[in-house]
């Protein structure tokens, strides 16, 4: 997902967000093969940059699943009774004065019966795909809802540089102690954070750490930095120890420490 999320507001209480990724590696049978984590992925990051925005009630629904088996024939059934009005690969319609033997139901209006293929069957056979979303089956009828809720009033979690006197090697690590609001976890929100370690006077960034998820069961966190390609400063440099919000780039906290570590030696 590109671009920025809105934030709820006043004529803004709803925001509806759809996908086709599951169903694109379905149909090109890469889903079987790579599995689902870069769905997952995909939706976890959407679910945390929603949460963020300040939307605090987020439902998930998905279309109907699909019933996979091993080789390319098709299970084709036997309409039970000729001349329908309609057909295709799930549904036969028939006028509402037949009788049909098994459960059907009935259209709108009521001057149809809809007769769904059951299972992974169909009535009517093409291309072979090796799979079938399925007529009267679990996953044609049941549609999965994924709740997830956070108190209206819920802030991401703060935090707090651990004092570091002196980088003592190109590969320091930098504590940050988590601060909470309330005494209850469930009034905090996770944050994304990044530490950067900046020469003190020319700003240039000479240590970086990966994105890391703060959460608010945690009491503090240590993460590592890496030298930054290029990064070069003399023993005795003034540095700024920089925590930002990883989606917002935010500045969260600062201090300020002395390099006490050859870099070009490194």
């Amino acid at each position: 997902m590109q671009g920025t999320i809105p934030a709820p507001a006043k004529g803004r209480t709803r925001l509806l967000i759809t996908d086709d990724i599951i169903d694109q590696l379905g149909h090109d049978d890469e889903l079987e093969l790579l599995g689902s984590t870069i769905a997952l992925e995909r939706y976890r990051d959407v679910v945390i940059r929603l949460r963020d925005a300040g939307w605090r009630r987020i439902l998930v629904v998905t279309d109907h699943g699909f019933i996979h088996w091993p080789g390319s024939d098709e299970k084709r059934a036997t309409p039970p009774i000729a001349g329908p009005v309609y057909r295709s690969r799930r549904v036969l319609a028939y006028p509402a004065s037949i009788d049909l033997p098994g459960p059907y139901a009935l259209s709108l209006g009521g001057q149809l019966k809809i007769l769904p293929a059951r299972g992974a069957s169909c009535w009517s056979a093409y291309g072979g795909l090796g799979y079938f979303h399925g007529g009267a089956s679990l996953q044609e009828w049941v549609i999965p809802c994924i709740k997830i809720e956070w108190p209206q009033t819920a802030q991401p979690v703060n935090v707090i540089i651990q004092p570091l006197e002196h980088v003592l090697s190109v590969r320091p690590r930098v504590i940050v102690h988590v601060e909470r609001e309330s005494m209850f976890i469930e009034d905090a929100l996770p944050r994304h954070i990044e530490i950067v370690i900046r020469h003190g006077s020319e700003r240039r960034i000479l240590f970086r750490s990966a994105q890391t998820e703060i959460t608010p069961s945690q009491d503090q966190v240590a993460i590592s930095l890496r030298m930054t390609p290029g990064a070069d400063a003399p023993w005795d440099t003034p540095l700024q120890i920089e925590v930002r919000d990883a989606l917002t780039e935010e500045v969260l906290t600062t201090t300020d420490s002395v390099l006490r570590a050859r870099l070009d030696e490194w």
